[in-house]
């Protein structure tokens, strides 16, 4: 399970710091040195996602992805996750 809050945190009159919150449970993980590489993966995963609400947030444009207009690149890679599914191809929800 992953619990996540996001803020804006107000600096100045005109500026805002964002902060990104990620709590998960990795006991499952076998290892500390597999926590670790987790948490760097996360790390890295979450501070491109930051990076892009602030250009966002700034009224920039993204740069077109390397990796084609699906989100990750797959399991592993830089900024991947879980693969895009195709629409209409999710099956079940446990979302309310």
């Amino acid at each position: 399970m992953i619990r996540a809050i996001l803020e804006a945190k107000p600096v100045t009159a005109t500026t805002s710091k964002l902060v990104y919150t990620l709590m998960w449970n990795n006991s499952t993980l076998v290892d500390d040195a597999a926590r670790d590489r987790e948490k760097a993966r996360r790390r890295q995963m979450f501070k491109g996602a930051l990076s892009n609400m602030k250009i966002l947030a700034e009224g920039g444009r993204l740069p077109p992805r390397a990796d084609g207009p699906f989100l990750g690149g797959g399991p592993g890679s830089p900024g991947g996750g879980a693969p895009a599914q195709r629409p209409g191809a999710f099956g079940k929800s446990s979302c309310r």
